[in-house]
């Protein structure tokens, strides 16, 4: 004999009285205003705001039915679809590979931006249903990228020492218009360089190891007008082109994973006060940018150097040496412990030939004299950086991550 089922047995199921997508609570009460809504093909309950994005969506995705007005169109069999599946079901299905790095609607359920990417993407695309999104190459590739930086105290640099006169103060963002300064990030391996200019040689703030802000959830996202916010540490960044938060989002959360679990960031080495450059590599002589901010930016002046790789693994760059002349002091090094190399960003420089070094702190510009001398240099250091950070594929479906190397 079989067993009669009704109405009242979906909605006493606590997940279905939470929307499938953003987790807002559903009152399934008659004086509620055309709330909670039920896809009646996907077999889920979402509150008023997701059923905008479901209708959106097409029939041949999502169809919608009003739990409050439609409540005839659930009969036993439609009754025993959704005991079937119901939201707890289906959110394994449609979020089956969903990487533990990856932003949820449900951490800024208000933001209606992230709402319209988020639910397509789920059921439309069905992104988080691919195994392969759940593998990453690491270390990544460098990010640099303006935003506006929301928050409402601004850290008093002074040129001279280059030290922080005042802790920066985060704030939380207000709706309405964008204010704040528009600052650049650069993202490498596992730190973070804060610049107040594109040009700028050195950071101006720093977070050394982004390891450090996982096990206190230092990244983070919130509604900002319509749109998101992301919390880095003390900054509280934005940008008008969601995509480019969600990127950024996704790229420092498995950095932070990665970085605090699977990977322990290395100190650099201590550099020589006297180098025989006969004994390293030879790379020729490229042009740098000096490193004082205000120098490059008054006079745009480029020092020729000689530089040559150390068997310490360090790029070190000297003045022309004197013929016959080998122990050479050198003007400064570079450890490639903790560097990555890449060609600029167009807003960084408009010169021809150039490489930028990113190490933390600093990003050294250095220009070449040709193409070829470009494709040597660049591929040497890259050898180097990959011997000491060989690239790996890593399972991001849980916080107990594993590896293989490629």
């Amino acid at each position: 004999m079989a067993v009669s089922v009704c109405f009242d047995d979906l909605i006493n199921i606590p997940n279905n009285r939470k929307c499938a997508d953003c987790n807002t609570q559903l009152i399934f009460d008659k004086s509620q205003l055309d709330n909670p809504w039920a896809s009646m093909n996907i077999c889920v309950f979402v509150c008023t705001n997701c059923c905008g994005v479901h209708r959106s969506m097409g029939v041949h995705i999502s169809q919608m039915k009003s739990c409050k007005y439609d409540v005839d169109v659930f009969n036993e069999e439609v009754i025993q679809k959704f005991l079937e599946r119901g939201n707890l079901n289906v959110n394994n299905e449609f979020e089956s590979y969903m990487p533990v790095f990856h932003i949820h609607l449900r951490e800024a359920p208000l933001s209606t931006k992230l709402r319209e990417w988020f639910i397509p993407a789920k059921y439309s695309s069905k992104i988080f249903t691919e195994e392969k999104l759940i593998y990453k190459e690491m270390p990544q590739p460098v990010m640099h990228q303006k935003f506006v930086w929301l928050n409402r105290g601004f850290a008093d640099v002074d040129e001279s020492s280059k030290k922080k006169k005042k802790e920066v103060v985060p704030s939380t963002p207000r709706s309405g218009s964008t204010t704040g300064k528009t600052i650049w990030v650069e993202f490498s391996q596992h730190f973070i360089n804060f610049y107040k200019n594109v040009s700028d040689a050195r950071a101006f703030d720093i977070i050394r190891n982004i390891g450090d802000l996982h096990s206190t959830d230092g990244i983070i996202i919130e509604q900002y007008n319509n749109g998101i916010s992301l919390t880095v540490g003390n900054y509280v960044l934005y940008h008008d082109d969601l995509n480019v938060l969600i990127e950024w989002c996704h790229a420092l959360r498995a950095a932070a994973l990665y970085y605090a679990t699977l990977e322990t960031p290395q100190l650099s080495p201590d550099t020589r006060l006297q180098v025989n450059i006969m004994e390293g590599t030879n790379l020729g002589y490229a042009k740098k940018q000096p490193g004082g901010q205000k120098m490059f930016s008054a006079f745009k002046r480029w020092d020729n150097r000689l530089w040559i790789v150390g068997e310490d693994d360090v790029l070190y760059y000297f003045k022309k040496p004197n013929e016959g002349q080998t122990d050479l002091n050198p003007q400064g090094a570079v450890p490639l412990q903790n560097a990555e190399i890449i060609v600029p960003v167009k807003e960084r420089t408009t010169s021809p030939n150039c490489l930028q070094i990113c190490t933390p702190e600093r990003g050294y510009v250095i220009q070449l004299p040709g193409k070829e001398a470009v494709n040597r240099f660049k591929e040497h250091i890259d050898n180097i950086v990959r011997r000491l950070h060989p690239h790996q594929i890593v399972n991001f479906s849980t916080e107990n991550l594993s590896s293989v190397a490629l």
